[in-house]
């Protein structure tokens, strides 16, 4: 799932990064245009037919966006990726393997990379009871650790 708000020099390539996934794991891509008025809406129509596109008459904002796309999903597993996003070939398929490791998993993340290599993001720790996120800025995104 895509929120998109004034995407539109983005969101193709965001897109077709997700359609060269191969394996089972795809399932249907959904975007949800926050009112955006770039013509993003339209693009994401005209060039990938197969996606679901949500346009919502206002923007709900990230949040109620991924709401939205959440409450109109037709599956059971929700992958959430953002508008900007590069996926690399692979990635869906790891990303369902570590969550299939364990039952007792109901999240998982990746390693999020700038556009000059650095790591924007490498995981976070859930802090109950209010399950409050803490992006981990160590180890790196290259050092494997227990999940």
């Amino acid at each position: 799932m895509i929120p998109l708000w004034n995407g539109a020099e983005v969101i193709e390539a965001c897109i077709r990064a997700i359609y060269q996934q191969s394996g089972p794991a795809l399932g249907e891509v959904i975007v949800v245009d926050n009112a955006s008025s770039d013509g993003g809406a339209a693009l994401v129509t005209a060039s990938f037919p197969q996606a679901r596109l949500l346009a919502q008459p206002v923007n709900l904002g990230f949040a109620g966006g991924v709401n939205a796309g959440m409450a109109a999903a037709r599956h059971d597993l929700f992958v959430l990726v953002n508008q900007d996003c590069l996926v690399e070939p692979g990635w869906l398929d790891a990303l369902i393997a570590g969550l299939d490791a364990d039952d007792g998993y109901g999240i998982a993340g990746c390693t999020i990379l700038n556009a000059d290599g650095s790591v924007n993001h490498a995981g976070a720790t859930l802090d109950l009871p209010l399950a409050y996120g803490r992006h981990l800025t160590e180890p790196g995104a290259d050092t494997p650790r227990p999940a």
